[in-house]
């Protein structure tokens, strides 16, 4: 084996093999003869991809060779592959969003290090000429040179006649290169610091036909045919290499039932989790309870209101812990609703809380809850604005188990407070919480 200092190719002698190093972390990569990566392999055990890059790859989730296939794009661009630089001119006009791949010499070059640092050249065909920019690539001055034949890549803007390609992808020009015509619309994936979106484009597609066979389909073939889904590995093929959008719609479609499938099993295992850690409070209802919750209420109980106090009132008198939400529009009652629950806590002796987003809400809640409940059971108000003797009375009564109603805002579930015991807490505006 010798090693080529100038052009940083390793040569093996009688294999006919070839590694070659290149450090330009836009087309950086290391080729040859390596055995196919499995799909759970982590990232920093392929070539090129050192502790660094693996480090960046992982703050964009990427952490395995199937996290990579996954990886969605942001959007994708239609590749125009064009003879002359003059027909070029013509495409941008007409679409500044094409992405347009472009063959010439590079005529003349130059590193620009006053005010903003870039690199600027020149590139030339038999028709015409484009400017070419890359922002911070003054270190590209020994790559691309005057004379160095170049595939470039990337969209253009046209002031006037003059057509500019700023930070476009560039490679060595080889004869043989042609847009590849099975993948028309070209992806552009979400990148980071010192991982630009090619580099990511350039492994996808190097490792796409090696390791796609290799994934599990973790959907069934009756759950895919219920639901009209791809598998997952014509999913991930279409995902990178679409003919079309209906292709792009197609695979997203599919991962995005992976997500949800996923989620939903998540919520499902905690719930249970929850369901089987530790019993519950049985609170029984009774019809006491229905009048006195009639008597506190100013007006009559609509149908909906009912039977959404009767789902909850079951709910509380089964001995597993309650995790249920309750969705309305704006005034349509899910105060009362919350109110008949927090009746049905108090009234078997256990403290109670009612949570809000922020302290104004807080407020509102503790004055209407106050008007309602005041005369039969005490309400504190937990917010930072509270005076220090207000605080020590409400962790006093939290301490002492007393059933009380606490309403607040995060401070509520704090140590600090003491309330570890209550039998119901309400969260008001859940979604606000994370």
């Amino acid at each position: 084996m010798s090693l080529d200092i100038r052009t940083g190719v390793f040569h093996f002698k009688g294999s006919g093999r070839r590694i070659v190093h290149e450090e330009d972390a836009t087309l950086g990569s290391i080729t040859g003869s390596l055995p196919a990566p499995a799909p759970n392999a982590a990232l920093s055990t392929l070539p090129g991809i050192g502790s660094v890059r693996a480090e960046r790859l992982a703050a964009l989730g990427l952490r395995t060779v199937e996290d990579l296939m996954r990886h969605r794009p942001l959007r994708w661009e239609r590749q125009v592959d064009l003879a002359t630089i003059e027909e070029a001119k013509a495409t941008a006009a007409a679409d500044p969003k094409a992405v347009l791949i472009l063959h010439g010499e590079i005529e003349r070059a130059r590193a620009v290090r006053a005010g903003r640092p870039r690199f600027e050249a020149v590139l030339s065909d038999e028709s015409g000429t484009a400017q070419l920019r890359w922002f911070g690539g003054v270190w590209l001055q020994n790559k691309i040179v005057p004379g160095l034949r170049v595939r470039i890549e990337g969209k253009a803007t046209m002031q006037g006649r003059t057509m500019i390609l700023t930070n476009p992808g560039w490679s060595v020009h080889d004869e043989a290169t042609t847009t590849d015509p099975s993948a028309p619309l070209r992806p552009v994936y979400p990148a980071t610091e010192g991982i630009p979106p090619r580099f990511l484009h350039d492994r996808i597609r190097s490792l796409i036909n090696e390791v796609v066979p290799a994934m599990v389909d973790p959907l069934p073939e009756t759950t895919r045919q219920r639901w009209n889904l791809l598998t997952l590995q014509a999913a991930i093929r279409q995902l990178h290499q679409p003919s079309d959008e209906a292709e792009i719609e197609s695979a997203r479609r599919r991962l995005a039932f992976d997500e949800l499938l996923g989620l939903q099993l998540v919520v499902a295992r905690r719930r249970y989790g929850i369901r089987t850690a530790k019993p519950a409070t049985e609170l029984a209802t009774n019809d006491t309870l229905n009048t006195e919750l009639q008597d506190l209420l100013p007006f009559a109980l609509t149908g909906a209101q009912t039977r959404a106090i009767g789902d909850i009132r079951q709910d509380l008198e089964r001995p597993v812990p309650m995790h249920r939400l309750l969705q309305g529009d704006v005034g349509a009652g899910k105060t009362a609703v919350a109110l008949a629950a927090l009746l049905q806590c108090l009234r078997h002796g256990l403290p109670a809380a009612f949570m809000a987003p922020t302290e104004l809400l807080a407020e509102q809640h503790h004055r209407t809850l106050t008007g309602l409940l005041g005369d039969r059971f005490t309400v504190h108000l937990c917010t930072g604005s509270r005076s220090a003797a207000e605080r020590r009375t409400a962790a006093d009564a939290a301490a002492a188990g007393h059933a009380d109603l606490f309403v607040g805002i995060q401070a509520l579930l704090s140590e600090h407070l003491g309330l570890q015991d209550a039998g119901l807490v309400v969260v008001d505006e859940q979604h606000r919480f994370g």
